[in-house]
């Protein structure tokens, strides 16, 4: 194979990656019904086959992530993909529920394959391309979705529920082959930072205290003495790892970045909804699986109960691409309240009526519509408040808080129906209409919480200021990115035509002096900006800069940057995707909040 054909395969064989994760995590819950009877336990037993997929998953994100910094990205992926087939054929071959669960926790490693395959791409691939690759591989976990869940239903119902693993062994294995031909050795220079396995370990207890004391509170007792110990254990090991984390000096994940207030909106949504999505997720394949002759239900084939779920993944995919158009309307704040508010009404609309099964398709894709929006818009959210630098991390956080909150949501989703279930311990159609209203409480909650936190941040902006009169500059930033260096050149013919001075400034973002931990980043901060600028420029109008010119490097967050700077200016132009975490992905929060906020006419181009 010549070093041309791999990497036009680069990019398939990362998607396959990223679609594997998907599927191996969609395995949990239209089988849970099949794995209580299988095994003669309990649906709240049986449900630990999807959260502790979750619970690995929640805590390998980080772990990962770290370990696949630099020259190790590449062994990374493939010790997960071999632990992902290995865990696929210990639940194919378990014997009992226990060695079943171990085998899911096995296979929950693939959940973290995401940020690697997208970090890979960046660097495997030309720059031109690695953008409409990375915006695939980031919808791929929703298509794989939709794709897992029938199929694994269809599996486990002709063949019985060892085919189902044994499909995700063998698919996870043809991964680890391909990956393992075709992707290249990672070539970055940056030394890997040690790793934070104090960290891990806390993380790990907590979470795992926590989630079993919240899954079995209500089969146990919430007053039982085993509860409430591992109910306190799990809260002071959470506090012990935010000391930890404040205090280590490579932690785990970067806890200080939770004092801004967009990452802190981003991140506290994504928990939030995270919680509410997996409780309908689990709850509505429970439901539509449930025996007709017990007064509800439907008596679905587990296939059927995987289709169910198909239009959530379509619709979440195809809502998310209407993101740049919904943020030039609505604002940042008003997508992600917009997208909460839909979310509650699909569940109310299930809790409310759910006599046939169209009714179930309705509220599963009324979700994807709300989820697809929020979850599409949080990311950039984040990036909008963080300097370049501390991206990583905080996406890196914002994937540990979703993915706790999917597993919240499926072990309460158990405590529930427990708890509302009849006298032969099998749930109601009382419990589930709990899990549902419950979650439309989550979703409106975590609206309330997206406009308070948001009003919040609005008012620590820059007041906004009369604009600098008719000497007043043409300000256009620049961050390298193709939107950037259009919106540039659009800025050269404006300011010509006006006779405008025109005032290109690139944002040079880093952390504030007192989180002197990156200080020795500042210089290669400083170099990077200034080459970015230049490269914009020649790119723009080559080595002729027109008449009235200046360049500005400044320091700081980029939408406040630009607020300030609206002030002085008679327009500011911007392109409509600039470059954040990942580059190319719907970043246009920043020219949304200013368009919002800013004192002086904004012009975004597309």
């Amino acid at each position: 194979m010549t070093a041309r054909q791999r990497t036009a395969l680069v990019g398939p064989v990362l998607v396959m990656a990223t679609l594997v994760s998907s599927i191996i995590s969609s395995f949990g819950a239209p089988l849970i019904s099949i794995i209580a009877r299988d095994f003669d336990a309990s649906l709240s037993s049986a449900q630990w086959s999807l959260t502790v997929a979750l619970l690995v998953g929640t805590v390998g994100s980080p772990v990962l992530g770290r370990l696949g910094d630099g020259p190790r990205r590449r062994a990374a992926m493939l010790v997960s993909l071999a632990v992902v087939t290995v865990g696929g054929v210990v639940a194919a071959t378990a014997g009992n529920l226990g060695l079943l669960i171990l085998g899911r926790g096995l296979q929950g490693i693939g959940l973290a394959l995401a940020p690697l395959a997208m970090a890979t791409v960046r660097e495997a691939l030309p720059s031109a391309k690695a953008p409409a690759m990375i915006a695939l591989l980031s919808v791929s976990s929703a298509a794989g979705l939709g794709a897992g869940y029938p199929v694994s239903g269809w599996i486990a119902g002709a063949w019985g529920l060892p085919a189902a693993y044994w499909f995700g062994a063998v698919v996870s294995g043809v991964t680890l082959v391909s990956v393992a031909l075709v992707v290249p050795p990672s070539t970055g220079a940056k030394r890997a930072q040690p790793h934070d396995w104090i960290g891990t370990g806390l993380l790990a207890i907590a979470l795992t205290a926590t989630l079993v004391g919240v899954s079995e509170g209500s089969q146990w007792g919430w007053g039982t003495p085993a509860i409430v110990i591992l109910l306190a254990t799990g809260a002071l090991v959470v506090a012990g790892w935010i000391m930890h984390q404040l205090r280590a000096d490579t932690p785990l994940v970067q806890l200080r970045l939770l004092r801004r207030p967009a990452v802190l909106r981003g991140d506290a949504c994504a928990l939030v909804l995270g919680v509410a999505m997996y409780m309908v997720l689990t709850g509505m394949t429970a439901f539509v699986q449930t025996p007709r002759s017990a007064g509800f239900g439907f008596s679905a084939p587990t296939v059927i109960a995987g289709l169910v779920l198909i239009p959530l993944s379509v619709f979440m995919l195809t809502s998310s691409r209407t993101l740049p158009t919904l943020q030039a309307r609505l604002s940042t704040r008003g997508v992600l309240v917009l997208g909460c508010l839909v979310s509650a009404a699909g569940c109310g609309f299930f809790a409310l009526f759910h006599d046939s099964l169209w009714q179930a398709f309705v509220m599963s894709g009324l979700l994807g519509i709300g989820l697809g929006t929020t979850f599409a818009a949080i990311p950039g959210t984040i990036t909008e408040g963080v300097p370049t630098d501390e991206a990583g991390s905080a996406i890196g956080f914002y994937q540990v808080l979703r993915f706790t909150g999917y597993a919240l949501g499926s072990a309460l989703t158990a405590t529930i129906l427990a708890a509302r279930g009849d006298g032969n311990g099998q749930p109601t159609v009382g419990g589930y209409t709990t899990v549902l209203w419950t979650a439309a409480g989550i979703c409106v909650a975590a609206s309330a919480l997206v406009w308070f936190l948001h009003a919040r941040n609005v008012e620590q902006m820059p007041p906004e200021r009369p604009n600098g009169g008719s000497g007043a500059a043409i300000i256009v930033g620049v961050d390298g990115s193709p939107a950037s260096i259009k919106a540039l050149r659009v800025a050269v013919v404006l300011s010509a035509a006006l006779q405008k001075r025109l005032k290109v400034i690139t944002v040079r973002e880093v952390p504030s002096p007192a989180e002197d931990v990156y200080a020795d980043l500042v210089d290669d901060e400083a170099d990077r900006a200034r080459r970015t600028q230049d490269n914009a420029v020649r790119q723009a109008h080559g080595d002729r800069p027109p008449d009235q010119y200046e360049t500005a490097i400044v320091e700081g967050g980029t939408t406040r940057v630009l607020l300030e700077e609206s002030g002085k200016a008679s327009m500011i132009i911007l392109g409509s995707r600039g470059y954040g975490v990942v580059a190319g992905l719907l970043m246009g929060s920043v020219s949304a909040a200013c368009a919002e906020h800013a004192a002086c006419p904004v012009l975004v181009v597309h």
